[in-house]
């Protein structure tokens, strides 16, 4: 007993998965563009994206006086110059710690 197989429903499979993938496409984008926007996990990506001015600050003093006045500021950012002076990733550490803790 030999099995036929019909020469369309060979070459029409590709077509089919082509197809399904085009419509999942297009339904993701119209999910994506009828839900409410979501809110961004970093509150100077929110304020860029209202529009509106970031204010920050560039350093190379890794002290932990540093990042705790820093932490306690209004700044929006800390840019950590690493260029400029020594290569101190136990510093970096400390002081990417000190800016977490802004009751410190």
């Amino acid at each position: 007993m030999t099995t036929r197989r019909s020469h369309h429903t060979a070459h029409s499979v590709p077509w089919v998965l082509t197809a399904l993938c085009v419509l999942a496409t297009h339904l993701t984008w119209i999910t994506a563009a009828t839900q409410p926007s979501e809110e961004h996990l970093s509150p100077l990506v929110a304020k860029l994206v209202g529009g509106h001015r970031a204010f920050g600050v560039s350093t190379y003093d890794l002290s932990l006086e540093n990042a705790r006045s820093l932490a306690r500021s209004d700044l929006d950012y800390v840019y950590v110059d690493m260029e400029h002076g020594p290569m101190d990733f136990v510093a970096l550490q400390i002081f990417l710690l000190g800016l977490t803790d802004r009751a410190a």
